[in-house]
């Protein structure tokens, strides 16, 4: 129900995307428990790093192409990682909440001595995004169809599951509410206004949580599985880098 990731066991390092891709290394660290993998685009000025955590379907690798979501000139300046999660692509690690977010702050700390981190969250990902804002001192935070929580999800799409789920998902959760409460930072909130996974509501209301504020761009006639695609996704998450980050 939550983790959906592909069946074929490639590799990281022979996935097809790296052909199209060829300026990203893949890093695959088994001394860690779970291992720590990810593909990295190494920046030639080191302004920073860019950690994007993907959605709960598919692999790191079918993201490789959200590179070109940012400009020329972030691609230079900064290291832009795709970390994958433990229990997909062909990592036997059993999935859960926990196993997630610790290797997620696992991937931060890796980069921690290379200038300010943003993090940016996609669907599942935001939740994890959301959680390493709150353990870690991020400089910026961008959210993109972010829900309140998984079982806020599951409950949305499954309405006569309601009573079970905190049950069924209790290893699960992903109480990204929670989390919010303690960033330190106002996110970049990016939301399609016709998703029928995320409502348009339940990301408002998340927004709500951060003591600090939000920036909330929401797209018109956007649904969940193409806000990728749209102008206003691109631009609203390229101009977060011109802008100050609300630390305090």
């Amino acid at each position: 129900m939550v983790y959906q990731p592909h069946s074929q066991t490639t590799p990281m390092a022979e996935c097809p995307e790296l052909n199209k891709y060829s300026d990203f290394e893949v890093v695959e660290d088994q001394s860690q428990e779970p291992a720590l993998r990810y593909f990295v685009h190494h920046s030639s000025q080191s302004a920073g790093t860019i950690i994007f955590f993907h959605g709960n379907a598919g692999s790191a690798s079918d993201r490789l192409k959200r590179i070109r979501d940012f400009s020329a000139d972030i691609q230079r300046r900064y290291n832009i990682v795709f970390p994958e999660y433990p229990g997909y692509a062909g990592d036997k690690t059993e999935k859960s909440e926990a196993t997630l977010t610790a290797n997620a702050l696992a991937v931060f700390d890796a980069f921690q001595n290379v200038g300010p981190i943003t993090v940016i969250g996609r669907s599942l990902g935001s939740t994890i995004a959301n959680y390493v804002a709150s353990k870690r001192p991020v400089k910026r935070l961008a959210l993109i169809s972010p829900p309140t929580s998984i079982v806020a999800v599951a409950g949305h799409l499954i309405p006569g599951l309601k009573p079970l789920l905190k049950t069924i998902l209790v290893n699960h959760t992903y109480d990204a509410y929670l989390w919010a409460k303690t960033v330190d930072i106002a996110p970049l909130i990016i939301q399609g206004d016709e998703d029928k996974v995320v409502p348009i509501d339940m990301a408002e209301e998340l927004a709500g949580q951060f003591p600090l504020g939000y920036k909330l761009v929401n797209i018109k006639g956007v649904g969940h599985n193409d806000i990728l695609q749209h102008k206003e996704y691109k631009s609203s998450l390229n101009s977060m880098f011109r802008q100050p980050s609300a630390q305090p």
